[in-house]
Formats: structure tokens, sequence, C-alpha cells
């Protein structure tokens, strides 16, 4: 092998070193930093956007849950049992405000004709809560349906055989504008069975 003279290999590599030095000038990288910065931007605004509409939606799903579990038992009862849907035409009063309602329950095993022993039921907005009173005999035992939640207002109304209960569930503690929902719902009453009522 034949060796270079020295001052071809010293060429040689001042040629290669030329070559590899390839790099960004000042202007393409502040360019590259603006449009990395612009796309960051909009990312974050994205993301921002998407967490505030999941939040309110959270807030929105547990406000109507709520508020269905309050028709539930408002319906059904606290218990599943001696609900607005056992009370029958005619045994029902809606207060004068239209947010209470009172109402007959027969509690026996089995039920019987007579009204003499059946149990007048309160529910009733107090306080931003729905209460249930099940025994208007007795003062002090009456409960909210739910421990949570907040009820901005309820109403009743009787039309017929029908009760048609309205409720307003809200929630004011996010950062954005309050949360409000309402529901609502008919409960239809039972006809009496009593032959000395006519109905």
């Amino acid at each position: 092998m034949q060796q270079e003279p020295l001052k071809t290999q010293g060429q040689a590599r001042k040629r290669a070193t030329n070559r590899t030095v390839a790099a960004f000038t000042l202007s393409e990288t502040m360019v590259g930093i603006f449009v990395s910065t612009l796309a960051l931007a909009a990312l974050m605004t994205i993301f921002s956007m998407s967490l505030h509409a999941w939040n309110d939606g959270s807030v929105d799903l547990s406000l109507q849950s709520g508020g269905r579990l309050i028709m539930e038992k408002i319906v059904r009862g606290p218990s599943g049992l001696f609900g607005l849907r056992e009370a029958g035409e005619g045994d029902v009063t809606v207060d004068d405000s239209g947010k209470g309602i009172t109402f007959l329950v027969d509690k026996n095993t089995q039920p019987t004709f007579s009204r003499h022993d059946d149990t007048q039921l309160r529910i009733f907005y107090q306080d931003g809560r729905v209460m249930y009173d099940p025994s208007s005999e007795f003062v002090g035992d009456e409960v909210p349906l739910v421990s949570f939640g907040r009820v901005e207002d309820i109403r009743f109304e009787v039309n017929g055989n029908q009760v048609k209960v309205e409720l307003w569930m809200g929630d004011t503690s996010s950062q954005g504008p309050a949360s409000r929902v309402k529901l609502q719902t008919k409960v239809y009453l039972r006809k009496s069975r009593d032959p000395d009522r006519a109905t």
C-alpha cells in the first residue's frame, strides 16, 4: 500500500470537516421555537376547555343522579315502602306553597278499607333538602330523603288521579356558572277500593 503525501492528507481532512458541519441558522431556530410555542399553546387551550367541559358534565351528572334518587324515594318511599305511589285518590293534599304534600297510606300487612288506621305522611321542602315525615302524629321524626345534594326547589301539583312532581337541583361550588338541573315525574294514584267512597 502506498501512503499519500502529508499535504494531500491534510487537504482531505479539511474537506471532510467542511462536509459534516450542518446547523440551523438563528432565524430558523427562532421560527422553530415560535411554531412550537403556538402548537403548545393550542394544545393547552384545548386541554383546558376539555377539562372545563368534563367538570361541568360531572356536576350535572351528579345533580341528576341525586335528583333521581330523591324522586325515587318520593314515589316509592325511603325504604321502598309507603311512598306517594301507595296513596289513593282523594287522600292527597298539597300545601298552599306547593312545596309540601300530605297523603294517607295503609301500613297494615293486610290493607283495610277503613281510613281510621291509615298513617298520614308528609313530604316537604326545608332549607335545601326534601324532608320525609313518616307520621304527622309525632313531632321531630322528620328526616331528609337523602343527605347529599342541594335541592333548590320542589313543586307538587295534584290533577285528578295523578300528582306531578317537579324538582330542581343546583350546585354553585364549581368555578364556572352555577349548574341547575330540573327533574319531573307523574305519579298515578290508586283508585279507592273503599265501597263507602264514591270514586
